[in-house]
């Protein structure tokens, strides 16, 4: 059986109820492409941003024996109303030049898009995310689904997809897991 969720988020500061004219539209084919496409989540969910401050993370994943060959078509920068920027850079072989695979240096929480890309990536490599927010409040502000909270995913389309791998029913590795195991510091 096949099962597909669709998952929209609203926010409303007035608290008004009541329909819009939000839709969706679902494409299927029986062609099959010879790759399933996978997704990852290249950034954190490990931050704070100050309040009244503008706040820049780096965060470095390492790439295992699992992505060599892996292909890139696209990116889906994700950050709430406080994301100022993103970027994701390729590190050939983890010191290489480094390679811009995206940057949107204007990011906007209401017009959030799907960009194209390409790339291939190989073990070894480290994939280079930073986010920048701008908090003008009085309290800090860290990772979360709500919209008053903050995200730093730059999701990527990639194929082959990755299968997850779980060691006595625990995730090693899913689709999050570039985000929960980059290595993050502060600019």
């Amino acid at each position: 059986t096949t099962h597909w969720v669709l998952q929209i988020h609203y926010n409303s500061g007035t608290a008004q109820t009541g329909t819009d004219q939000s839709g969706y539209e679902l494409c299927t084919t029986e062609e099959l492409r010879p790759h399933d496409a996978g997704v990852l989540a290249f950034g954190s969910t490990k931050f704070s941003i100050p309040p009244r401050s503008t706040h820049t993370i780096t965060c470095d994943y390492e790439l295992g024996k699992e992505f060599d060959g892996v292909k890139l078509f696209n990116a889906s920068p994700h950050m709430h109303t406080f994301g100022q920027s993103m970027s994701t850079e390729r590190l050939p072989g983890g010191d290489g030049a480094p390679q811009m695979i995206f940057e949107q240096k204007n990011f906007s929480f209401e017009a959030q898009a799907n960009y194209p890309i390409t790339g291939t990536l190989a073990r070894g490599d480290v994939m280079r995310t930073r986010c920048s927010w701008k908090n003008p409040g009085d309290t800090t502000i860290g990772f979360g689904e709500g919209t008053g909270d903050e995200m730093c995913f730059d999701f990527i389309g990639y194929y082959p997809n990755i299968p997850d791998r779980t060691f006595l029913g625990l995730p090693v590795f899913t689709w999050v897991t570039p985000s929960a195991n980059a290595r993050c510091t502060t600019d």
